[in-house]
């Protein structure tokens, strides 16, 4: 009697387990509708993985497990994060939040038009740094920008209503002023894409002391093409040397040209 009474106790237990196994496929399943990324559940490897990327979310989803081990959120449009929203997911191993202020089509327009018009068009000027094809994978956000900012002789910003609500826009901003005070370089050229910005003291002192590093993109084709003539000045002259001479000398000690 051992042998079948350990038989029919081994079938029990694996006819148990079959139940809950599918009792527990259809609650996640039921869950992850109300989740818009791709989830992969490893048992054996003890991981959960949620791939929320280009999904044109604006906020952390709501209904992510909270023993999520990995959360990929990249090229959204998270403009509000903080420490205190990932506190639950106690799991959690690696969190991806690269680009996720990135509007992906302004990411089209900078590849297909400012790398063209720069790199390969006309009187081509010095690769530029991108952050999705130069930056070095896995270094932190912020030592990729700091080398980015330093080693480079303009850092352009090309700026849109969500770009300057998002941190990533006030971080680089501040590495571009800190160069100004290391190094008294100005490296800083403006390219607003939408008119943003049109209020702030900022922009209003930046025009007033180096008005040519600041454009706007035209609202007709036909002015396109001097548009990138200005933009190609702009990264070739020294700002310092652009500088209104009225405000300049508090500004830079170097010679200054015209105004």
């Amino acid at each position: 009697m051992a042998p079948s009474t350990c038989w029919l106790t081994e079938t029990w237990l694996l006819f148990f387990s079959l139940v809950m196994t599918s009792t527990l496929g259809v609650f996640v399943t039921k869950e992850l509708r109300k989740v818009p990324c791709d989830v992969d559940i490893n048992v054996t490897a003890n991981t959960v993985d949620f791939n929320c990327m280009r999904r044109g979310l604006r906020k952390i989803p709501d209904g992510i497990f909270q023993n999520v081990t990995s959360l990929t959120l990249i090229e959204n449009r998270i403009t509000n994060v903080s420490v205190d929203s990932f506190k639950d997911f106690r799991n959690l191993t690696y969190l991806n939040l690269d680009w996720m202020n990135k509007d992906p089509l302004v990411s089209e327009w900078v590849w297909n038009h400012l790398r063209v018009q720069l790199e390969e068009a006309g009187d081509k000027l010095a690769p530029i740094c991108l952050e999705e094809r130069d930056w070095t994978p896995g270094l932190p956000v912020l030592d990729n920008l700091t080398q980015s900012i330093y080693q480079s002789r303009k850092t352009v910003f090309v700026l849109t209503e969500s770009y300057v609500r998002s941190g990533n826009f006030r971080m680089a901003v501040y590495l571009a002023h800190q160069r100004l005070l290391d190094d008294n370089v100005d490296v800083i050229v403006l390219l607003l894409l939408e008119p943003v910005l049109q209020q702030s003291h900022f922009l209003r002192l930046r025009r007033r002391l180096c008005r040519k590093s600041i454009l706007e993109w035209p609202k007709t084709p036909s002015a396109e093409p001097w548009f990138w003539q200005c933009l190609r000045n702009a990264i070739r002259v020294d700002n310092q040397m652009m500088y209104n001479k009225v405000y300049a000398r508090y500004f830079s000690d170097k010679a200054i040209g015209g105004k």
